[in-house]
């Protein structure tokens, strides 16, 4: 049994339902990331071939990885493995400590759907 959490990496653009304040990166800083995304760390490619759940979980403020990554994952993600997204009021390394009683709840239904849905 594979689920994978993933915080996560790669570039796209930003859906229409997020404010421009959350996607504004400037496209050279996003060919960067997604450059060196694809060579360190190519979830957006590898995401593509999961057969279990998935649950995407990045924070609006990450000044590391931009929200963009998550969207992107997020958006590659096959139907039959994917899972609600959490993107929480965070930055790089304290989701938890922001958002850890949100975040604890999202992982317990995540492991509660794998459960049900793993073959």
């Amino acid at each position: 049994m594979r689920q994978a959490v993933t915080n996560s990496r790669a570039s796209s653009s930003c859906p229409r339902s997020r404010r421009a304040s959350t996607c504004d990166v400037s496209e050279r800083q996003v060919g960067v990331f997604g450059l060196l995304d694809s060579v360190f760390c190519p979830v957006v490619k590898d995401v593509r071939s999961v057969d279990q759940s998935v649950f995407v979980i990045h924070s609006l403020q990450d000044t590391v990885i931009h929200i963009r990554n998550a969207y992107e994952v997020q958006a590659s993600v096959p139907v039959r493995s994917l899972f609600p997204p959490l993107y929480v009021d965070a930055g790089h390394n304290d989701i938890d400590v922001l958002q850890g009683a949100k975040m604890l709840i999202h992982i317990r239904r995540f492991m509660l759907h794998c459960r049900i849905h793993s073959p």
